[in-house]
């Protein structure tokens, strides 16, 4: 379970890990939660919205511009009002097919738990397993152009417990990689004012200190890999990548 505090947290950790459900709390600070809905809608309409309100007029306004709204508990509510809702989301979403509660488990309605405690909550689906952790706490340098990309890569790293510093060109990556000698350098290969191989060949010149390096690209270019390997790159991530592969890459890396 991953957890967001406000909009920008919200927005980048539902990119990056495309969650099973969204459980979005529509007074969330910095800009309305309303807001974040139309957000999710736009950038990552496959992933169910369930809303948390005090205003049942705005939620069915967001739920019906939604395409994967699942529904929204008005506040206040009981804890297992909440949970029901959560399980019985995550059963049937507006985009699956319907399915039938098992005997020994039946289906239980958001709303029944407070009058009916005996019943027992559908069993949600098997969860994915969780990436591999980063043992330690290191200063990593992510050199990535896209700033959506960046700080979705940044709130991972950061909740991992790491130091992140950032840059979104070649020219600022070599200058903040001998400012702050980074532990390991996440670098895009495609960058304005470089290359990202260039600047690899650059950093191990420029910085005193060994810093591995993990290259991140879109680009399907043949050879791009083994150019980056032969630089003697310790991880070759194509976009889109998975995030646990990405954390077991620099886990792997930081701690062989």
């Amino acid at each position: 379970m991953l957890s967001a505090h406000d909009e920008l947290g919200a927005l980048s950790l539902t990119l990056e890990w495309e969650p099973d459900l969204v459980v979005l709390d529509i007074s969330a600070p910095v800009e309305a939660g309303f807001s974040v809905a139309h957000r999710l809608q736009e950038q990552a309409p496959a992933v169910p919205l369930l809303l948390i309100t005090a205003s049942t007029e705005e939620a069915l306004e967001a739920m019906a511009d939604h395409p994967r709204g699942v529904g929204f508990i008005v506040k206040p509510y009981e804890p297992e009002v909440l949970l029901a809702a959560v399980a019985q989301a995550l059963h049937a979403t507006p985009a699956s097919p319907p399915r039938s509660p098992a005997p020994s488990q039946p289906q239980v309605p958001a709303g029944a738990m407070a009058s009916a405690p005996n019943h027992s909550l559908p069993s949600p689906p098997d969860s994915p397993k969780p990436p591999a952790t980063i043992t330690g706490r290191h200063k990593i340098l992510i050199v990535e152009d896209d700033p959506k990309i960046a700080l979705a890569l940044a709130t991972r790293l950061r909740a991992a417990g790491q130091d992140v510093v950032l840059a979104y060109d070649a020219l600022q990556a070599l200058e903040m990689a001998i400012k702050n000698l980074p532990d390991l350098v996440l670098l895009d290969i495609g960058l304005p004012c470089g290359n990202g191989l260039v600047v690899a060949e650059r950093i191990q010149h420029l910085v005193p200190r060994y810093a591995p390096i993990v290259f991140l690209t879109a680009s399907r270019q043949p050879g791009l890999r083994h150019k980056a390997m032969a630089l003697g790159a310790v991880g070759f991530l194509e976009k889109p990548y998975d995030a646990g592969e990405l954390v077991a890459t620099i886990q792997h890396a930081l701690n062989p």
